[in-house]
């Protein structure tokens, strides 16, 4: 009689963590700590450009497979595109689905058409939906959306050179196109059925979020305060776990970077959208923009390094930005590097997650890579900097283990000295393992 290896007795579990970026912020953890009681197939639906680490994972056994549902037709024409890519999902699906059997999927993503097909199947086939957060979730994400929606129209203006209302106009018309199109006539046409998104394709009252419509059972929160925003604005059905990252963070480092050197630096990442916000909030030239943020980081940067004696201090810009965003920041960290001389600047590509492992001091204004860097057992001093005018600035005010500063002067008077460890009490106690086990069985 043979014996069913642990691999074919393992339930299969689908797993879609979004960007390859935020796969190594928090999906990653995820995947390690499942993989310890399922088999779990990665479902890349955005381009990964490192498949040789996947590979490594694949060899250790920590995944079974990775299937690359990620396309972009070449097509220009946006509606053939988007009818394409349509077709695509919805046959990878059903044929992913019927090869794999799985007994949940789990995905970063529910609103995005593409995403749904994968939702709508498992309903068909009494699979366990489950959606994940990929990152921090904010506490009022209907104004992270508001927020989204004014940087791309920023965008407009400064690629185009036109007046506010007409990139207004111009983005909220093809917005509206596109969700119509996206969730209720191509859909239709491929599976004869219509998506009920749980976003609107405008705010109601400054309300984004339908709460009636979930197109899964669970969702999962890494705290208390991230749940209470999910269920009050969203109408998630949310449990609050505590992030893997937490628990096996020793042995995913070490797989990914080997052995890691904490270095006496200052780790400085810029925040991608601020200076759209700026630029529109106090109706600010370009140059008037880049100053008003020099200002206040040459100030800041000034104080730690008096504050930090002999730190290497690193500058680094967020990956993936437009052209005339990266152009801003460029000139910024340029007016810095000119202002004092021992910065260094790190260029955007670098992965962010290895720089935070070597820094001691962190300092960013409202980045989730502070939320990241909070679960870390290593002592770091983790700083937020709500010096700029942004109304998110405050994301981190109330949150342990960070030290928040809403003006210069406090960050001058600061002792340093007193940052102790931060406490286990901002983990929820329930593991992903646990929650797991209750709602999809092993």
């Amino acid at each position: 009689m043979l014996l069913k290896t642990d691999k074919e007795t393992k339930k299969v579990i689908f797993f879609c963590p979004g960007p390859e970026y935020l796969f190594y912020n928090t999906g990653i953890y995820c995947l390690w700590e499942l993989s310890r009681s399922y088999s779990v197939v990665l479902l890349l639906d955005f381009p990964y450009h490192d498949l040789n680490k996947l590979e490594k994972l694949k060899e250790k056994g920590i995944v079974q497979d990775y299937i690359y549902i990620f396309f972009n037709p070449t097509t220009h024409l946006k509606l053939f595109k988007m009818f394409k890519r349509h077709w695509h999902y919805y046959r990878v699906c059903r044929f992913i689905f019927a090869k794999y059997q799985p007994t949940a999927i789990i995905q970063h993503n529910d609103y995005d058409p593409l995403n749904i097909y994968w939702f709508k199947e498992a309903s068909f086939r009494k699979c366990k939906r489950i959606r994940f957060n990929a990152s921090h979730s904010p506490d009022d994400p209907n104004r992270d959306i508001q927020r989204m929606q004014l940087m791309h129209i920023n965008s407009l203006q400064n690629k185009f050179k036109i007046p506010y209302w007409l990139a207004f106009l111009f983005h909220y018309f093809n917005h509206i196109t596109s969700y119509y199109f996206g969730y209720y006539i191509v859909p239709f046409v491929i599976t004869g059925r219509v998506f009920k998104p749980s976003i609107r394709s405008f705010p109601i009252k400054k309300k984004w979020y339908n709460k009636k419509i979930n197109y899964y059972e669970h969702s999962i929160a890494y705290s208390e305060k991230e749940k209470k925003g999910l269920v009050v604005y969203c109408g998630e059905p949310a449990t609050a776990i505590r992030n893997p990252l937490y628990d096996i963070q020793e042995d995913v480092f070490f797989c990914l970077y080997g052995p890691i050197e904490e270095m006496n630096t200052i780790l400085i990442l810029l925040t991608a959208s601020e200076m759209q916000y700026i630029a529109k909030a106090k109706d600010m030239p370009q140059e008037d923009v880049i100053q008003f943020f020099f200002d206040r980081w040459s100030e800041a940067i000034d104080i730690l390094k008096n504050k930090f004696i002999n730190y290497k201090i690193f500058l680094k810009l967020k990956p993936g930005q437009s052209r005339d965003i990266q152009f801003q920041y460029n000139e910024l960290a340029k007016r810095l590097l000119e202002h004092n001389g021992h910065i260094s600047i790190i260029p955007s590509e670098e992965n962010t997650q290895k720089l935070i492992l070597e820094a001691k001091i962190i300092v960013t204004s409202y980045s989730s890579v502070l939320w990241w860097a909070n679960h870390l057992k290593t002592k770091k001093i983790l700083i937020s900097l709500d010096i700029f005018d942004i109304p998110e600035g405050d994301l981190f005010s109330n949150t342990e283990g960070i030290c928040y500063f809403d003006s210069l002067e406090a960050l001058a008077k600061y002792d340093f000295s007193k940052v102790s460890q931060k406490r286990k009490s901002i983990l929820p106690e329930l593991t992903l393992t646990a929650f797991m086990k209750k709602h999809v069985g092993v």
